[in-house]
């Protein structure tokens, strides 16, 4: 009988550990697996962490499930003053239904309709679980406004089991304005800017079928989070959109993306620092630039980023596929037991990419080791097409060398006129299992070009042509040819795109030489610039000059749109160094000179 009793107990403990291991959607005996895979199916580790998660499991039998069912009354946004007419500030409906929601533990109903909101708090603790059941969509003024660094348009914070039903619901941030103002690239600033929506601080909750368009800045941004599933989340920004990261989480444990559609502008999915035991699971991604863990080493005391699964996705028509980002000369960290798998890749630029000399925009200590450490890293049945000739790259820090990164079972085929794909490594020396295609480390990784490719120019030239490049004003460029006795033409971009071979340029004025030419007259194109308000053009002559030993005499030619011609004889000009047939930089004192003369 003591014994019976005690077989009961033990089968009652099992049946509390599977019924509780159901209700959480991923069974313990998984979740062992995948961890022991991420690090090399070590069989011991398995065995004690299916233990020790049984053990937790059965210990844990009044914990609440992620996402708990909200009791209480149903409340309509509705009764709470909201039009959802898509014109009228639906924000402080919002705010009071929440209020109550949250002093009780209820259900808030979102009936169809389009709600403006200039800004939204969901904050907690909340008296009991909450559900917010969304049928309607959200809408964010198009206005541009300063905000604090890192904050939201609609922000959830310091919730338990919270459930957010979408319903295909849309979050639309109305950002095309934003994105013109975003000058990321020149700063490496723009906080100021409004995510569409933060998670902060979740506990035990889930967020399912919504979507994000036109984000600001981050679509979403998981912080301080715990045990949080989102589930069908979908992301749709053209790739103009700067700055744009689809989905960032940093700083949480145990979060699961399972299930996503992203377009954008930015990393369709970007993991931060803090970042541990993260699933993202049958995720699409592109227009964008990957799925990345970074960049990390920025900051100074940055968390480990541990336990990260990437599995079972597809990755199309992006800069990057799957990525580790790290900045020169940062501060110690660690990023460990990292696994990519079973992820397909269509005409994706470098599908697989381990970078520790990341530096966007030329801010960073160039040629200082990152000092984050990398270890334990599986990147496994990887296979599709490569955009570029460089399909894997491996490029580790020289001052703490990545260790334990395992390639298995890559197939990427890169068809370009480069010739076939290749895998360039440096610092690193990998553990191969498998067929690899291309074989792994054949050339040696070398940094990205820190300025872009060759920009695209609105003609051909030959050697006996003169070309040089000037600026107009921020953002836009002016470019000169000369052909040297027949015409000199100048254009001007119309449209730069954030990638930078997707220019257009309009002309500005085109110069017949052959009546200005002659025996006694000879126009040698040298530096220039341009007066867009004016319509005119101020070309310096790098032919006939004088010089004396501090000094050159220089002639500028002023050329307006309308035929206007003038040579100006600038006395005195500061010697800037001998000028040659590539171009003379104009002091500030030629500058203001040739103003005088034709303001």
């Amino acid at each position: 009988m003591v014994g019976f009793r005690r077989a009961s107990g033990v089968l009652l403990v099992v049946l509390v550990v599977m019924a509780t291991t159901i209700a959480n959607g991923t069974p313990v005996v998984d979740k062992a697996k995948d961890a022991a895979e991420s690090v090399g199916d070590k069989v011991s580790e398995a065995a004690t962490t299916v233990g020790d998660k049984a053990k937790n499991a059965a210990a844990s039998v009044g914990v609440k499930v992620p996402g708990a069912k909200a009791g209480g009354a149903s409340l309509d946004v509705k009764a709470s003053g909201a039009k959802g007419d898509g014109k009228t500030d639906d924000s402080a409906a919002f705010a009071a239904a929440w209020k109550e929601a949250c002093a009780a533990g209820s259900t808030i109903t979102v009936p169809k309709g389009e709600y403006l909101v200039e800004s939204l708090e969901f904050k907690g603790p909340c008296k009991g679980p909450v559900t917010l059941e969304l049928n309607g969509n959200l809408k964010a003024p198009a206005t541009v406004k300063t905000s604090k660094p890192h904050s939201g348009w609609i922000d959830f914070e310091n919730i338990a089991d919270f459930t957010l039903n979408g319903n295909g619901a849309i979050f639309d941030g109305q950002g095309s304005l934003a994105w013109k103002a975003n000058d990321c690239a020149k700063t490496g600033k723009c906080n100021s800017l409004p995510i569409n929506i933060r998670f902060t601080g979740l506990t035990n909750s889930k967020i399912k079928s919504i979507t994000s368009t036109n984000s600001k800045l981050f679509h979403m941004n998981i912080l301080n989070c715990k045990n949080i599933t989102l589930e069908d989340i979908g992301i749709d920004a053209p790739p103009e959109s700067l700055n744009t990261d689809g989905i960032h989480i940093g700083r949480s444990n145990g979060v699961n993306l399972l299930g996503a559609k992203i377009k954008t502008g930015d990393d369709c999915v970007s993991i931060g620092d803090g970042t541990e035991n993260l699933i993202v699971e049958n995720v699409e991604c592109g227009p964008g630039h990957g799925i990345s863990i970074g960049s990390l080493g920025r900051y100074p005391n940055e968390q480990p980023v541990k336990g990260v699964t990437v599995r079972k996705c597809l990755i199309k028509n992006t800069d990057n596929g799957v990525r580790i980002k790290t900045w020169p000369g940062s501060p110690p960290g660690i990023a460990s037991n990292i696994l990519f798998e079973d992820i397909t890749m269509d005409n994706v630029s470098t599908p697989v990419l381990i970078d520790q000399e990341y530096c966007p925009y030329g801010h960073c200590k160039a040629g200082v080791p990152s000092k984050v450490k990398l270890s334990d890293v599986t990147i496994k049945n990887i296979k599709g097409t490569s955009a570029t000739k460089v399909a894997v790259k491996l490029m580790c820090s020289k001052g703490v060398p990545c260790t334990n990164i395992a390639l298995a079972d890559i197939n990427l085929v890169h068809n370009g006129k480069e010739g076939p794909a290749v895998s360039a490594c440096s610092n690193i020396k990998p553990i191969l299992s498998g067929k690899l295609v291309p074989a792994a480390c054949t050339e040696v990784a070398k940094p990205a070009e820190r300025f872009g490719p060759r920009l695209p120019l609105p003609f051909h030239s030959h050697d006996e042509e003169i070309v040089s490049i000037s600026c107009v004003k921020e953002e836009q460029l002016a470019v000169l040819y000369q052909n040297y006795a027949i015409c000199l033409d100048i254009w001007i971009t119309t449209k730069i795109e954030p990638r930078p071979t997707a220019v257009s340029w309009s002309k500005f004025l085109k110069v017949d030489m052959r009546p200005l030419t002659g025996f006694k007259f000879n126009v040698e194109a040298g530096s220039f610039f341009i007066d867009d308000e004016k319509k005119v053009a101020v070309v310096f002559d790098l032919d006939g000059y004088k010089k004396t030993e501090t000094c050159r005499y220089q002639t500028a030619h002023i050329i307006g749109q309308d035929g206007y011609f003038k040579s100006v004889n600038i006395r005195e000009a500061p010697n800037l160094g001998k000028p040659d047939r590539f171009g003379f930089t104009p002091s500030i004192y030629c500058v203001l000179f040739l103003c005088s003369k034709f303001s």
